[in-house]
């Protein structure tokens, strides 16, 4: 299970608290009904580790994703780490998979212990990782057309040149959404719907930049971000075109 999603949650808690149209008696039954709702979703799951692993364990995905991008070996993506040279994890590896609570716990102590002994490649990758997830990979739309175990359409080449062609722009202004958005943040304290963009904008980036950087985890955040976008597109052009033009429109 990967559970970054699930706590997405909380950053609407989090808008909700520091929004100043909303009263705290308003913002205190938000947090509660958030509370039931995830608590309900979560804890079956939670049973079930228990009852598979013999312990609490929210996910075991964590450590294996947290080795894999943080060591000797890690590119700023995906790889495997069952074919590093003298991979620590290769005494997990059984017919059906691995063992994955060994492999998460492993793979937690031996993360953390490359980053406190490599804290400049850890900042290198973790860039990397980020520039991986929104210019250079494209594994979403790689995926996408996937016809069978590493086999893909014959069009993907030209899906590719044509996502890189529509994306890299997207994200241009994307990136330009975030710098304003954490201006009127910082500077001028607005805080509206471009604040809850920038909070999920930098939420998931917070973790891509630990772990693992992949467009596939970008690509479902596109409704959100295109929000984003269509507000400096219409920025600019109410400033670029002529007034009688918006007069037109409405």
């Amino acid at each position: 299970m990967r559970p970054i999603g699930v706590f997405i949650p909380s950053i609407f808690v989090l808008y909700e608290f520091i929004r100043k149209d909303v009263g705290l008696k308003h913002k205190i039954k938000y947090v509660a009904a958030f509370a039931v709702a995830v608590g309900l979703v979560i804890t079956p799951w939670l049973v079930r580790n228990y009852i598979v692993f013999g312990e609490p364990v929210f996910s075991t995905n964590g450590g294996y994703v947290f080795y894999v991008n943080n060591n000797d070996y890690a590119v700023g993506t995906w790889s495997d780490p069952f074919k590093y040279p003298d991979s620590p994890m290769l005494k997990y590896k059984t017919e059906d998979g691995f063992d994955e609570l060994a492999i998460h716990k492993l793979g937690n102590q031996l993360a953390k212990e490359w980053i406190m002994k490599n804290p400049k490649r850890f900042i290198e990758l973790a860039f990397l990782r980020i520039a991986n997830s929104y210019w250079y990979r494209t594994e979403d739309i790689m995926w996408a057309l996937t016809i069978g175990v590493n086999q893909w359409h014959p069009i993907t080449s030209k899906a590719v040149k044509l996502q890189k062609l529509l994306y890299r722009p997207f994200y241009i202004v994307l990136f330009a959404f975030i710098i304003y958005a954490l201006i009127r943040f910082i500077r001028h304290r607005k805080i509206d719907f471009t604040t809850f963009i920038l909070l999920i904008f930098l939420y998931f980036n917070a973790m891509m930049f630990v772990l693992e950087g992949n467009s596939r985890y970008v690509f479902p955040l596109h409704p959100i971000y295109t929000m984003g976008v269509s507000i400096v597109i219409y920025n600019v052009a109410k400033k670029l075109l002529p007034k009688r033009f918006w007069a037109i429109l409405s």
